[in-house]
């Protein structure tokens, strides 16, 4: 709406004075969607999106843009890492070209697959604590499991639950009927 009022010649001094915003603020604003395809912006067009991730797809040609915007909107995440990280994984005929001295692109390389590792390290880390934890956890809840079914087999306790703390009942026959730890 900004963007149609400038266009039909509003000045931006104008505009600015209602939103409480500054001239500078508001061309930046009016300048984030240059460079990306229309079919992206109707995907983002009602997401809160945050600026650098524009400034990221910006890097793509347009095909590569909306394949990104997809997989954002798929995942829900909309984040400026996420974006980045589809852009590094993007092949150097999906990305515009900028002439860059080729110390910086190795270095900032380096540095991509340096945090790369860390992360992969890291997921490796968790993955084996959870799968560490997760004999000791289901035995705890096998006997869990048992210990409740012995309860409800009780008459008094069953006859209690029922007349004093039906929920109770109901959540502890759920749990007693699990068969199968998966």
């Amino acid at each position: 709406m900004l963007k149609a009022a400038v266009k039909v010649g509003v000045p931006v001094e104008m505009l600015c004075t209602p939103l409480n915003i500054s001239v500078e603020s508001l061309k930046s604003n009016l300048s984030v969607l240059k460079g990306i395809c229309p079919e992206v912006i109707d995907l983002f067009n009602d997401k809160d999106i945050p600026i650098n991730t524009f400034r990221t797809l910006r890097k793509m040609v347009p095909l590569r843009q909306i394949e990104c915007a997809n997989l954002m909107v798929k995942f829900e995440n909309y984040s400026t890492l996420f974006s980045e990280s589809l852009c590094h994984s993007s092949s150097p005929e999906c990305l515009i070209q900028h002439p860059k001295k080729k110390s910086d692109s190795k270095l900032a390389n380096r540095k991509a697959i340096e945090r790369l590792e860390k992360e992969m390290a890291q997921v490796h880390f968790d993955t084996q604590k959870i799968k560490e934890s997760y004999g000791s956890n289901s035995l705890k809840l096998t006997i869990i499991i048992s210990h409740i079914k012995k309860i409800l087999e009780n008459p008094k306790v069953f006859h209690w639950l029922l007349r004093n703390k039906n929920d109770y009942l109901n959540e502890l026959t759920k749990i007693s009927d699990i068969d199968k730890l998966t």
